[in-house]
This record gives C-alpha cells, structure tokens and sequence, in this order.
C-alpha cells in the first residue's frame, strides 16, 4: 500500500492514516508517515474514542484496509464516524455488514455475476491489489537449482491460502511443470503432497521455497518471470480527507 499513498492526488485529497498494527517503527511505516498528511495512532483509543477522532478530523471516505483480520477494529466502522466507508485490500471478501458501503475489487475477486452476495456495492479497477514498486531486490539472484525447481515451467502461490484444483491428467495442460510453494509446517506440506498423489501426480512435483528475507525472495521471484506493475488512478471532483487505516 505504500506506494498508493505516496501516489495521491494531493491537490484533491488530503491523506489521514489511521494506525492499529504493530507497535513497532520500521522503513515502511516511516515511507507512510511521510507519504500521509495526518499520522494518528489509535491503539490507545478505545473504539468510541477512535470513532469520535475520525468523525471530529471530518473525514469524507474511511477505508478499511483491514476487513476480518488481525488487529482490525472493525467496530469503529461500526460506530459510522465517516459517511462513505470502503472495504479494500486487506480482506478481498464482503463484509456482510451494514455500514460498509462499498467493495474494490476486481471481475476476478469478485466476478460480476456473483456480485448479488456482496451487502457492499462492488466497484472494479483492472487489479484491485496494487504492488510497491520500490521494495528492495537483493542483487543476486538464486538459480533454479539452487531454488530446488527444474527448467520447466512452474507457478508460484502462497501456501497458506492455496488449496489447489489437482487435475487428474496435468501433462494434458502443463507438461513437466511444478508448484512452487513457500514452504508451510512439515504436516501441511506433506498434507499437500498426498493431495497430489491421491490425484495421480508426483508429490515431487511440489516444490516448497524456504523462508527468506523479503529482498532475497522477490529476487527469487525472476525465476518465475516479471511481477506486473499496478496502478489506480482516482479522478476526484473536489478534495476530499481520505483515511486509509
């Protein structure tokens, strides 16, 4: 998200992050802080207090960033401190909830004729996740063989929220391939591994990446092909306050 901040309209939009996260200072959050043009921590408040912050800095459009996950503080949307109030980017799915307006998405996170079981209205852009341009790659590069992976085709996902579609007959559509997964604890990998052979694929064909620090693994990722490049593009008719918290 660091790189949508520090891209705003600034003549259109005045910039408040509201902060609920890790109580700890980093490269990232100070790239936010200078990035926003208001900084407030509210793990002190409590959820009146917090909603009472936000609705008193007359913020136009409150975006969650969070949605269903750790360390949200979805009862301060509850309280309604904003009127318009956005679920994007942390949690790709509906809210359910009445004051959750709408939903940024994508015709792949939310296809259009699915949109009826979302309580928020949908807008799309062509991705609805965006990527940081200017996080570090490490310079060297590992080679397929140091990455455990042949010279065949391969896909890369996260293991933690993959559950794979294991087709009965995968030479029919990619010959020679692999998965490429971080690796999870020893029982989910194995776990994995005997989905792919209950389907009559090598468990081989299963290649877990070890953890590394976020530089080495994104120069990793050169051994799958280029990351694309996202953007959004606002069109503001008139300044607004912006939270994205």
């Amino acid at each position: 998200m660091t790189d949508v901040l520090e891209l705003h309209d600034r003549q259109n939009f005045e910039i408040f992050a509201y902060y609920c996260g890790i109580d700890r200072t980093d490269d990232t959050q100070q790239r936010i802080m200078k990035a926003v043009d208001h900084w407030i921590d509210i793990n002190g408040l409590n959820d009146d207090q917090a909603a009472a912050k936000i609705a008193a800095d007359g913020i136009d459009i409150l975006i969650d960033l969070n949605g269903y996950t750790k360390d949200a503080r979805t009862k301060v949307f509850a309280r309604r401190p904003a009127p318009i109030a956005v679920n994007w980017f942390g949690y790709p799915g509906t809210m359910a909830s009445p004051y959750h307006h709408y939903l940024i998405a994508d015709p792949f996170i939310v296809p259009p004729d699915l949109e009826a079981y979302y309580s928020e209205r949908v807008v799309h852009l062509p991705c609805y996740q965006p990527n940081d341009r200017h996080r570090l790659v490490a310079e060297r590069r590992p080679s397929r063989a140091e990455a455990g992976l042949p010279e065949d085709a391969f896909n890369a996902e996260n293991h933690a929220e993959y559950v794979p579609p294991l087709d009965d007959n995968p030479d029919a559509h990619a010959p020679g391939s692999v998965l490429w997964l971080l690796t999870g604890t020893n029982d989910s990998n194995a776990r994995l591994r005997k989905a792919a052979g209950d389907h009559g694929i090598s468990p081989d064909r299963l290649v877990f990446a070890r953890e590394a620090a976020q530089p080495r693994t994104l120069g990793a990722l050169s051994l799958g092909g280029s990351v694309p490049r996202q953007r959004a593009l606002w069109r503001p008719h008139h300044r607004r306050r912006v939270h994205c918290g």
